[in-house]
């Protein structure tokens, strides 16, 4: 980063630092400490998703958002319904301080954040990452340089039963690998309470040049997909990939190695009516 660049961002955080204001959506709220959780409020990336969160947020109940991160979903929630019950999971601790306070500094009672994860048990897990509020912190060790830490892990159809959550506008699951385990934890209420499914699945390629992954990493995120798809059309759920533009594409499975074709990696699974 330049340095006109970092100097201009420092300012930024000083300002929040001693208390500053930002507009999400209809209102204005306070953001307070140098390492506040700017990203969810700066944050213009993915405006496809953003599309599909104002449609899904149309109908009644909880978002549901499993890894919060920083807060990047919450922001977008505020933007659309400030009014909306959010409930976030994040197993990082440092970046569920962030949203935290970012909910207390504006008593925002509707909203919550919980310091575990959502996956097929309960139990503790290994979890690898860069440090707090890693956007690509997961329960799968898929990248080197990182960290590897213990955290909690609960089954999301019991936390959802005993905090009576009855009611779901959508369930969002961004956790870097980790999609089907979350799944699998929620099978109950995919069953009873049928809500949409935002979620990713990643391509056997990154970056501008896609760049292809090593063989035993394409074959891993392959298989999973594989059971992804399994999984939710076995729940009769019918799923969509969303382009640029926010559209939704019905897909007759996922194609991971098509990096000429490659739309995005963001999905929507969306219920069918019983036959």
């Amino acid at each position: 980063m330049r340095l006109l660049d970092r100097l201009y961002d420092h300012s930024v955080r000083v300002r929040r630092h001693l208390g500053d204001r930002v507009t999400v959506g209809p209102r204005q709220y306070k953001v307070v400490g140098y390492l506040a959780n700017v990203l969810s409020i700066d944050d213009d990336s993915e405006t496809d998703v953003a599309v599909v969160m104002r449609q899904l947020l149309r109908a009644p109940g909880a978002f549901i958002d499993v890894g919060a991160n920083l807060g990047q979903t919450l922001g977008r929630v505020l933007s659309i319904d400030p009014d909306r019950r959010y409930l976030g999971f994040e197993p990082q601790v440092g970046a569920c301080f962030y949203i935290s306070r970012f909910l207390q500094d504006n008593d925002i009672t509707n909203a919550q954040v919980l310091p575990f994860g959502l996956g097929g048990s309960t139990g503790i897990r290994k979890f690898w990452s860069q440090g707090d509020g890693d956007v690509m912190g997961s329960m799968v060790a898929h990248r080197l340089g990182t960290r590897e830490t213990l955290v909690p892990v609960r089954r999301g159809d019991d936390v959802l039963a005993e905090i009576g959550i009855d009611t779901i506008a959508a369930i969002k699951i961004d956790v870097e690998g980790a999609e089907l385990e979350v799944m699998q934890g929620l099978d109950r209420t995919l069953r009873q309470i049928r809500p949409p499914i935002l979620f990713e699945v990643l391509p056997n390629f990154e970056g501008q040049s896609r760049r292809r992954l090593q063989p035993e990493v394409a074959k891993r995120q392959s298989e999973n997909a594989t059971e992804i798809w399994r999984f939710l059309t076995d729940l009769n759920y019918r799923i969509h990939q969303i382009d640029p533009r926010g559209a939704e594409v019905a897909i007759p499975r996922f194609d991971l190695d098509n990096s000429s074709g490659f739309v995005g990696f963001n999905y929507i699974a969306r219920p069918q009516a019983a036959s």
